[in-house]
């Protein structure tokens, strides 16, 4: 199953997780937010950073493909 990291954390974002949750197409890793700290969770995931720092969590294997929401 694909790793899959969510850009945004908003409205859009959640209902993506939610609809997720049944299908299970994915394993969410969690959420890029440039308007949310390192140390909130949505959802109970955690925020993986900002936007900027997406190629460079990227490369490190935490994830294998992006939504943007």
């Amino acid at each position: 199953m694909k790793r899959l990291a969510i850009i945004g954390a908003g409205v859009l974002a959640k209902q993506f997780y939610n609809i997720n949750t049944v299908s299970k197409q994915y394993t969410i890793v969690g959420f890029f937010d440039d308007n949310k700290s390192k140390e909130e969770t949505v959802l109970d995931l955690p925020i993986l950073g900002a936007i900027s720092s997406i190629e460079a969590t990227y490369k490190n294997g935490q994830f294998d493909c992006v939504l943007m929401a």
